[in-house]
């Protein structure tokens, strides 16, 4: 039986500077032991003298020889992951948590919702979304950050959109910003999908939720439709710690991905 409070050991292969609070970590685990996951779960990433931080994969779940972990640097764990260098080592415990519904998703179309480092967790979808595409409807990635330089994964956008379709916001143009300007809800009428027979992922801060779930009901597709990551509030991973207790639900347990008519009624703090 596989011991999920023992972390692995993981290799820094690469670090990508997204924005200064920002990067992406690509990893291996030592002994080229593979991790298997499915979109939408998460690890335990650990610094010996620090502690623990969970974090989304954004990476494909077919290339699982290495995986990435796009990191903020907000607390201890993150501020000392952020000061160390390729080839420094640190644990990984998972994966953890359930996925999103693949399955559901087939013939279907589909709406991603990403805002800010939501982003992360929908990176793995969407390279499933991609590799399967022949199984899916129309796509499309409604995405807004604050600013255009806050849209992360950017080198990868010119190949998404050659199989989804791709549409960004921002709060805050710069002066070379030619897309949209507003919240992501702006984005909701470049949607032209079967509402009936379409599902909704979405992944960003909680009011994020609230109103997109607003704005998409409003188009007549299912709430039960709707699916939402809460990643954010992920801790042990085990559900030992209680600090990812929202209502009845733990989110590390029975989440973080949560069909939003699960969790819509229960207040979410921060």
């Amino acid at each position: 039986m596989e011991n999920y409070y023992l972390p692995q050991e993981g290799i820094i292969q690469n670090i990508k500077v997204f924005t200064p609070e920002i990067k992406l970590y690509t990893l291996k685990l030592s002994n080229n032991r593979k991790l298997k996951f499915i979109p939408g779960q998460f690890v335990i990433i650990s610094l010996l003298g620090y502690g623990e931080a969970p974090l989304g994969i954004a990476s494909s779940p077919f290339k699982n020889e290495t995986f990435n972990l796009c990191v903020r640097k907000v607390g201890r764990v993150t501020s000392a992951l952020d000061k160390l260098k390729e080839g420094n080592k640190v644990g990984i415990r998972g994966p953890f948590g359930n996925g999103f519904p693949l399955d559901e998703l087939e013939g279907k179309d589909i709406v991603l919702a990403a805002g800010g480092t939501g982003i992360a967790p929908i990176v793995s979808l969407i390279e499933y979304l991609i590799t399967f595409r022949p199984k899916f409807k129309k796509i499309y990635l409604l995405y807004g950050a604050r600013t255009p330089a806050d849209l992360l994964f950017s080198s990868e956008f010119s190949r998404w959109k050659q199989f989804i379709n791709l549409c960004l916001t921002v709060d805050q143009p710069d002066k070379c910003w030619k897309g949209n300007v507003g919240l992501i809800t702006t984005l909701c009428p470049t949607i032209k999908v079967d509402c009936q027979n379409s599902w909704v992922i979405m992944c960003g801060p909680p009011i994020m939720y609230r109103f997109m779930a607003s704005e998409l009901t409003k188009m007549e597709i299912p709430e039960k439709n709707i699916y939402v990551s809460l990643e954010r509030r992920m801790r042990c991973g085990i559900g030992k710690c209680q600090h990812c207790v929202l209502g009845t639900k733990y989110v590390c347990l029975d989440g973080p991905v949560f069909c939003y008519s699960e969790i819509k009624n229960i207040p979410e703090e921060g």
